[in-house]
């Protein structure tokens, strides 16, 4: 059976006998690997991907055991084999997302099998040690396209330096730039207008710029669509060779609210660029500050929030405009 088919259930339906017998998983471009699964005991799924060799460390992963083991299909020799095994009944359709994202990934790029586990385990690990997390609502889905699309564009330019500036889990600036600061306003409106959250949220500090990056897009289904799942791909492909920086794009994630277990769901929420712009927050800037008022605000008062209309104002356009001119030059 293709492994693009696989399911749970295709473990326990395999017929026992007195050998073990397993089912044969076909990838479509590599399709003289050799890939099986069964299930021994009930509750317990192995999946086996024969390799050449043994030597390389194998990563750990909460609920799933991955170690080497030989093997020796009826009438060959024995043969060394990755097995990913998961003994948790519960963890069972993860564990079939996880194989299938492992296979179709081997499958379909010019990474080496162990290359690709270790990146598709780092990327699930912090999630599987945490329980389930709250669903993201639209609005906050939008939100985090926004971050991640300028993310994905510091990662191109500086993969080693990008993801300590994404500093929006830390509950600050949503991106922090050597003594820039940057937040992304993403919004599915025709226009450039934007909710301002907070008195001081356009407050510039003495010796500090401040932007805003407003995205706009719209709902979309064309095949180009972005989705929240296809834009952390895109930023996570690039940091492959940088395991650490990878580990931490996936921990930021959780922090953000954004758990793997359910890519499914926010791959149904799709979207397409329209346009996108830097704004410097400068002195004539239109914007409502705690410096701007005669007096204190009265305590009875508690948030402010407003809406800022930015359209023809003085701006820099998102995909045409080099970072290093905008946060230099403009």
């Amino acid at each position: 059976m293709n492994y693009k088919d696989l399911k749970p259930s295709d473990f326990i339906s395999i017929p026992k006998g007195e050998k073990l017998k397993a089912r044969v998983l076909e990838l479509d471009v590599k399709n003289s690997t050799e890939i099986f699964i069964f299930s021994e005991e009930e509750g317990v799924y192995t999946c086996l991907i024969a390799v050449d060799s043994d030597t390389y460390k194998l990563p750990d992963i909460n609920g799933l055991f991955i170690r080497y083991e030989q093997f020796a299909v009826l009438g060959s020799e024995m043969k060394q084999y990755i097995s990913l095994e998961c003994r948790t009944k519960s963890y069972a359709l993860i564990y079939t997302e996880i194989l299938k994202e492992i296979l179709s990934e081997f499958d379909n790029s010019a990474l080496e099998l162990l290359k690709v586990i270790k990146k598709v385990i780092s990327k699930w690990r912090h999630f599987l040690a945490q329980p389930k997390i709250q669903i993201l609502k639209e609005s906050e889905i939008i939100g985090l396209i926004g971050e991640l699309m300028f993310l994905s564009k510091l990662i191109n330019n500086l993969p080693e330096d990008a993801l300590s500036s994404w500093t929006a889990d830390e509950g600050m600036q949503d991106f922090t730039i050597s003594g820039r600061f940057i937040e992304v306003k993403t919004s599915t409106r025709a226009m450039h207008e934007h909710i301002i959250n907070g008195l001081d949220q356009l407050l510039v500090d003495p010796n500090t710029s401040k932007f805003i990056l407003s995205l706009l897009i719209s709902p979309s289904k064309s095949l180009n669509s972005i989705s929240l799942p296809k834009i952390v791909q895109q930023c996570s492909d690039p940091l492959v060779d940088f395991p650490e920086i990878f580990d931490m794009f996936f921990k930021k994630l959780l922090n953000r609210g954004y758990d793997v277990r359910d890519q499914a769901h926010y791959s149904e929420f799709l979207y397409e660029y329209r346009r996108g712009a830097y704004f410097i927050i400068d002195e004539p800037f239109p914007k409502l500050t705690s410096h701007q008022l005669v007096g204190p605000l009265n305590s009875r008062i508690t948030k402010v929030r407003y809406n800022l209309d930015m359209d023809g104002l003085p701006c820099k356009d998102f995909i045409s405009t080099d970072l290093k001119c905008v946060f230099d030059i403009i």
